[in-house]
């Protein structure tokens, strides 16, 4: 049995972030992961069928709640992926979710996907993968982590970092493996394939 205060917490919390969203305020990585969180409810790692359903209706909701129609809803969705959906497998992806709320890049929240080159990647991954194993671990993760936001200029504090690492597992370490590897970080860090 869930916590009551909890789940009207969550709710009145995701209800603040998509508000967010619709006044084109900036959002930090966390607040956009949580988003993220919310509507990925399968952790499939992709919003897709029900889930991008969902996403939908909140946002027409939020704009207007006359408009919310079960026919404006599918319209809607289906406009995402015409528009996002860019390899055309009916699921949206992290990167493509972002496109849909950040419309306008100098407000997205990935300031790190857009601004770390491979070379200061490669560093950086280099100075934590002590033994050469091409892996990270939950520690190394968050020292790799904040490193890489300083070396993009952003001053990251302890509890930013721990969040960020703590998102990065819960969403992507789906082997429970508590490892990623330097192929997973790269393309979870960069724009640059």
């Amino acid at each position: 049995m869930g916590c009551n205060y909890c789940k009207e917490n969550s709710n009145r919390e995701e209800d603040n972030l998509v508000q967010m969203l619709k006044k084109g305020k900036k959002i930090h990585v966390v607040d956009f992961l949580r988003i993220w969180m919310h509507y990925d409810i399968d952790r499939s790692g992709y919003i897709e069928g029900d889930e991008l359903q969902q996403f939908a209706s909140d946002l027409i909701r939020k704009k207007d709640d006359k408009q919310n129609s079960p026919e404006a809803v599918q319209a809607a969705t289906r406009l995402f992926l015409k528009m996002f959906d860019t390899n055309r497998d009916k699921k949206i992806e992290l990167y493509e979710f972002a496109q849909i709320i950040f419309t306008d890049t100098s407000s997205t929240p990935f300031e790190i996907r857009e601004k770390l080159g491979r070379e200061e990647f490669d560093q950086v991954f280099t100075k934590y993968d002590k033994n050469a194993s091409q892996q990270l671990d939950g520690r190394e993760l968050n020292s790799f982590l904040r490193d890489i936001m300083q070396k993009i200029g952003l001053t990251p504090s302890p509890k930013e970092v721990d969040e960020q690492a703590n998102i990065f597992f819960r969403l992507y370490d789906k082997e429970k493996s508590s490892v990623f590897s330097k192929q997973e970080l790269f393309f979870l860090l960069s724009n640059q394939k």
